[in-house]
C-alpha cells in the first residue's frame, strides 16, 4: 500500500474521496437509513496492482460520475473499475504534471490547481489554462461558492492569498480585501453563500454581499482546519460529499450538515479503501 498512500493523511482523504460515488446514494437514502455507519458497508480497495497511480494529492467527482485524481505525475480518471491518465486534446497541454488540487463544479467543469501556481479548466474535454501573473505559489485548494464562483487558496511559506474566478476572469484577494498576509491553506464555499478561508494564521469569512473578508479567530500553530471547523455549525453546511465541490486535498476533511469534521470516520492508520453499500 505504501506506493499509493505515501503520507498517512493522504491515504485518509483518498479513502474519503473514493467514497464519493456511493455516498451520493447514501445521502439520498439517509432519511430511511440515517443510522447506518461506514463500518457496516462492504470494503473494496484499489492499489497499484489495480492500476491506481502513486502520489494522489486531490480528488473530485464530476457530475458525469467520473472520479478525478490529481497526482504528482498528472491527472487521472477513474470509472469505478480502471484508472486512465488524462491526455489533452491536440494543441492543448497541462501546464504541469504536479496537480495539487481539484474541484468539480455544478456546471460540470473540472478545475485543476498546480504546484507551479497555474490553474486550468477542463470543460467538455477541452483544456483552458489561466495565469494569475503571480510568483510561483502553489494552488493548495479549490472550492466553488453557492453563486458558482471558483476560489483558489494560494500558499507557500509566508506567501500567498486567495483568488476568485467569476465572470470569466481571476481576481486576487489580499490584505486590502481582509485576507491576512501569509499563506492561504484552505478555502471553503458554504451553502449560505459565505466563503471561509484559513490564511496567515487566521480563520476569515466573506459573507454574502460583502466585498472583504473579516477575521473570526486566530488559529493556533498546530491547529488544523478540521479542528477549526469542528463544532461551528455556521461554517460549512456541505451538500452530500459526492455532490460537493470541495472535499479533496491533503488535510481537508469531509463535513456533515452541521459543519463538523468527519475526521473520525476512519483512523489515519487504517487500510484505505473504497466502500460500497450492500
Amino acid at each position: 500500500m505504501g506506493e499509493i498512500w505515501g503520507m498517512p493523511s493522504a491515504g485518509k482523504y483518498l479513502l474519503l474521496g473514493l467514497l464519493a460515488p456511493v455516498l451520493a446514494s447514501l445521502c439520498d437514502a439517509r432519511a430511511a437509513d440515517g443510522q447506518r455507519s461506514l463500518q457496516q458497508l462492504r470494503h473494496t480497495a484499489w492499489t497499484s496492482r489495480e492500476g491506481a497511480p502513486p502520489e494522489i494529492w486531490a480528488l473530485a467527482q464530476t457530475n458525469d460520475g467520473y472520479l478525478w485524481l490529481g497526482t504528482g505525475g498528472g491527472l487521472y480518471r477513474f470509472d469505478g473499475a480502471s484508472f486512465e491518465k488524462f491526455q489533452p486534446l491536440k494543441g492543448e497541454s497541462l501546464p504541469s504534471l504536479n496537480v495539487n488540487s481539484l474541484v468539480a463544479t455544478r456546471s460540470g467543469d473540472l478545475w485543476i490547481g498546480f504546484a507551479s501556481g497555474a490553474l486550468a479548466r477542463l470543460r467538455k474535454g477541452h483544456l483552458t489554462t489561466f495565469d494569475l501573473s503571480l510568483p510561483s505559489v502553489p494552488v493548495l485548494e479549490l472550492s466553488e461558492d453557492s453563486a458558482g464562483g471558483v476560489w483558489a487558496a494560494l500558499g507557500e511559506d509566508d506567501r500567498g492569498g486567495v483568488a476568485r474566478f467569476r465572470q470569466g476572469r481571476w481576481e486576487i484577494f489580499g490584505p486590502s480585501r481582509g485576507v491576512a498576509p501569509g499563506a492561504a491553506t484552505s478555502v471553503l464555499g458554504a451553502a449560505d453563500g459565505s466563503v471561509w478561508i484559513a490564511a496567515g494564521g487566521e480563520l476569515g469569512v466573506l459573507r454574502p454581499g460583502a466585498d472583504r473578508f473579516f477575521a473570526r479567530r486566530r488559529l493556533g500553530r498546530e491547529q488544523t482546519k478540521a479542528e477549526a471547523v469542528a463544532g461551528r455549525g455556521d461554517m460549512a453546511h456541505h451538500r452530500c460529499p459526492a455532490r460537493s465541490s470541495a472535499h479533496h486535498g491533503i488535510g481537508y476533511p469531509i463535513h456533515d450538515d452541521m459543519g463538523r469534521a468527519a475526521d473520525n470516520a476512519q483512523s489515519p492508520s487504517a487500510e484505505p479503501s473504497f466502500r460500497s453499500a450492500r
